[in-house]
């Protein structure tokens, strides 16, 4: 598997890897983060998706995530939450979807993309948590002050989008481990 679909960056000034989610302030964070002196420039001349590339990110497996000494973070958010991010961006932003959020989710609740794997999938193994940190999304900035980093918030669209119960029992069937695992963080 690529190293990159694990989306765990290290960031050695600041002794952290970052075990990003899709739809979780990942790309926020990783600007935050990053030393990159052309960021400005990478954001500016070719966009956020450019920005994830591998050669600007030092992207690492989870094995030595757990191994380098370093503290392992991730911000996560309610999948419900996470479901209406990943329609904004990936049915409106980059389809220009028609369809309503309801509906989308109907027809692409299972669509395989990274976007749509479960925070388990990043965040776990054999229902056990390897990351050491694991945080709402709503801790991002009070976390990142102790670093001395301030988190913008980039990749965001504006909407409002209420789930019906059958898209909520959908997302709770996709992601049921999720919903074991974190509840107490949503």
């Amino acid at each position: 598997m690529n190293v990159r679909s694990f989306n765990i960056v290290s960031y050695p000034r600041y002794k952290v890897n970052f075990w990003g989610i899709p739809k979780c302030g990942s790309t926020s964070v990783k600007i935050a983060l990053s030393d990159q002196q052309h960021l400005p420039s990478v954001l500016e001349d070719r966009g956020i998706e450019h920005f994830h590339k591998k050669r600007y990110h030092n992207y690492i497996f989870p094995l030595e995530a757990l191994s380098n000494g370093f503290e392992n973070i991730s911000f996560i958010k309610h999948p419900y939450l996470r479901m209406i991010s990943i329609y904004k961006d990936f049915g409106v932003k980059r389809s220009n979807t028609s369809l309503d959020i309801n509906t989308w989710i109907q027809e692409n609740i299972n669509y395989e993309h990274n976007m749509f794997n479960s925070i388990s999938w990043f965040l776990s193994r054999d229902e056990k948590i390897l990351c050491d940190n694991v945080m709402n999304v709503s801790e991002i900035n009070s976390y990142m002050k102790k670093h001395n980093v301030i988190v913008s918030r980039y990749n965001t669209h504006d909407g409002d989008f209420e789930l019906s119960d059958h898209s909520k029992d959908l997302i709770k069937l996709k992601y049921q481990q999720d919903f074991k695992l974190f509840v107490d963080l949503f």
